[in-house]
C-alpha cells in the first residue's frame, strides 16, 4: 500500500471554508496525545484563526482595504497552516489514521474500481449530505449511516440515518464545520447486504 501523505488541499478552499476546516483542525490537535509538540502551537493558530474569521466578516461590506486586510490575513493562516500540515506528515510516517485524527485530509490510496458507486455530495441547504448510489439488482430498500470525526473501527460508533426505497438519501441536521463518514447497505430477501466503504465528506 502506498503511504499516505498530508494534502494541502485547504489551500483551495473559500476563505469561509478555510475558517471551517481550520478551527475542525485546533479542535481535533487540542489535547490529541498524538501531536505533543506542534511546529505551530494551537495557542498561537486560535487567535490567528479568529482575525482571519474578524477580517473576512468586515470584508463583507465590499471596501477594497478590508479585501486587502483580509487577504493578508488569510495568507498568514496559510502558511501556519502548511507548517502545522508538514509537522502532522512528520509525525504520522504515513499512517492514514493517524493523520485522519489531526483534521488534515490525506492522500487518496488507489481505489476500486466500484468506488463511484456510492457518491456524497454536499446538499442544496446547509447541514444536509445528498447519498447516492448505483441500484442494485434485487435490493428491496436501503439503509443509510453516518458517523462524525476519524473514521471508525467498530459497528457501534455508527449513528442510523434511515431507511429508503431508493437510491437516493438525503442527511439533514448534520453540524456545519464537522467531518463525517457514510456508509450505505442493500436490504435484499436474504437480508443486509456488506456496507459499502465509507465515504468523507465536511459540511460547510
Amino acid at each position: 500500500m502506498r503511504r499516505s501523505k498530508v494534502l494541502l488541499d485547504f489551500i483551495k478552499l473559500s476563505v469561509g471554508e478555510k475558517i471551517a476546516f481550520f478551527r475542525n483542525v485546533i479542535i481535533l490537535m487540542t489535547n490529541n496525545l498524538l501531536f505533543p509538540k506542534p511546529d505551530v502551537t494551537l495557542e498561537v493558530l486560535t487567535p490567528m484563526v479568529d482575525k482571519l474569521e474578524n477580517d473576512y466578516a468586515a470584508s463583507r461590506s465590499g471596501s477594497h482595504a478590508m479585501v486587502m486586510v483580509m487577504r493578508q490575513a488569510e495568507q498568514v493562516a496559510d502558511n501556519a497552516f502548511r507548517k502545522l500540515a508538514m509537522y502532522v506528515d512528520r509525525t504520522a510516517d504515513g499512517d492514514p489514521a493517524i493523520i485522519l485524527k489531526s483534521g488534515f485530509n490525506i492522500s487518496k490510496q488507489p481505489e476500486p474500481a466500484n468506488r463511484d458507486s456510492f457518491i456524497v455530495e454536499a446538499g442544496e441547504n446547509p447541514t444536509e449530505i445528498v447519498l447516492t448510489r448505483k441500484a442494485q439488482p434485487g435490493a428491496k430498500s436501503y439503509v443509510w449511516q453516518y458517523r462524525s470525526g476519524a473514521l471508525p473501527g467498530t459497528d457501534q460508533s455508527w449513528v442510523f440515518a434511515g431507511f429508503s426505497t431508493q437510491t437516493r438519501f438525503v442527511v439533514k441536521g448534520l453540524e456545519s464545520g464537522s467531518k463525517y463518514w457514510f456508509r450505505v447497505a442493500a436490504i435484499t430477501i436474504n437480508g443486509t447486504g456488506p456496507w459499502s466503504e465509507p465515504v468523507m465528506k465536511m459540511v460547510l
